[in-house]
């Protein structure tokens, strides 16, 4: 706490006692296009995290225009993009596999690795490369991922679940049944 003494003297040099906001930089949509290209040829991905500044933000509301076939977008921004290396890939919104269908994948998975040990995705680790879905998954979260990279994440969260359902009793006589014939154990 300041005495009336400090604050005379602080007031006596004109001290501002209100801090002014940090002004915004803007950048236009083509310096935002510019800084794009120079993330690039700096890191060797398009990958930027949201949550890494406001490059990460823009990125993620250009693919959002993309997704969402805006006019605008795709006859003047869309093609800049392009020029410059980087792919979209539209999101399948919705589209979630019945569990018949993971479980066919889960049995193509073991016959291709000779196990069940379905990894964390690389991109979804973290710094310590642990398989911990609860401390990785929301970090895959903050990130856009090409469609075939996030069908590896969602049928990881598959398996994960799996495991989760079969330790709260919460898996079918039948479908622990299907699991226990190809050989896959949870424990």
């Amino acid at each position: 706490m300041l005495t009336r003494e400090q604050i005379g003297k602080l007031e006596s040099l004109d001290f501002a006692w209100i801090l002014a906001p940090k002004p915004r930089i803007r950048y236009t949509w083509e310096e935002r296009l510019e800084q794009l290209r120079q993330y690039h040829r700096e890191h060797g991905t398009f990958r930027i995290p949201r949550t890494n500044g406001t490059l990460g933000e823009w990125l993620h509301k250009q693919r959002q225009f993309y997704n969402t076939n805006d006019e605008r977008f795709l006859k003047h921004r869309y093609p800049k993009m392009l020029e410059i290396g980087f792919t979209f890939t539209k999101k399948t919104v919705g589209y979630q596999k019945s569990w018949d269908d993971r479980f066919e994948d889960l049995v193509s998975f073991g016959r291709v690795h000779g196990h069940f040990n379905v990894p964390c995705p690389d991109f979804a680790k973290d710094g310590d490369h642990s398989n911990n879905y609860d401390a990785n998954a929301s970090k895959a979260n903050n990130v856009d991922f090409d469609e075939a990279e996030m069908e590896k994440l969602r049928f990881y969260k598959w398996v994960t679940k799996l495991r989760y359902d079969y330790k709260n009793a919460r898996l079918t006589k039948n479908r622990l049944d299907k699991l226990n014939e190809i050989g896959f154990h949870i424990g």
